[in-house]
């Protein structure tokens, strides 16, 4: 019996290991600062989800949100001037990779980022800016730095204040929307429909 006991209890043992090692892993919470000069460049990357980024006061950059349960790791990092924010995933991703991020920079940061399917959105960024996505959307207000924002089928929005800069625009596919803009600018779309209120 005590025998029969002892089998019963590793075949349980097995199951309930397996029943484990079966399950997805979860998405993770993240919540992470890094010092960062006034006026520096901040570079980010995430192919799947959102990325939200916003101007403050503060001489550091916080990322804060959710990275997808498939991601290998978020990279932070500084080197010199320049702060990474990374969404590295496995070579053959699929299900799983979505992240959703909310990154504070310094208002006189410049700013690169990077998307396949991510949407962008970006407020009280001083510095000059450069965003890129081939299916996301992208909603960015400007300051007097130049904007460049370009997408393959998705639709891009500038909001900007009047100032005296150069703004370039494209999409493929998607929609391009410019308001109060000034300075040089340069709005395309090949399908797409394009509105400049000046």
């Amino acid at each position: 019996l005590e025998h029969e006991e002892r089998k019963m209890m590793k075949r349980l043992t097995v199951i309930v290991l397996s029943t484990l090692l079966a399950m997805p892993a979860v998405a993770e919470e993240v919540d992470r600062r890094l010092d960062a000069a006034p006026d520096g460049e901040v570079y980010v990357s995430n192919i799947s989800g959102s990325i939200t980024i916003n101007g403050w006061s503060r001489n550091e950059v916080e990322v804060t949100g959710e990275i997808g349960r498939n991601v290998e790791e978020l990279i932070f990092e500084r080197d010199g001037d320049r702060i990474t924010v990374k969404v590295k995933v496995p070579r053959n991703s699929g299900r799983g990779i979505e992240s959703d991020l909310n990154i504070q920079v310094p208002e006189g940061s410049s700013i690169d980022v990077g998307t396949v399917s991510a949407d962008i959105e970006v407020e009280d960024v001083k510095g000059e800016q450069k965003l890129n996505t081939v299916s996301g959307d992208i909603d960015t207000e400007g300051g007097q730095s130049d904007i460049s924002a370009g997408a393959v089928s998705g639709d891009i929005e500038v909001s900007c204040q009047r100032q005296e800069a150069e703004t370039r625009v494209n999409s493929v596919s998607g929609d391009v929307t410019l308001f109060r803009v000034a300075g040089t600018v340069s709005a395309e779309s090949v399908s797409g429909d394009v509105i400049v209120d000046e």
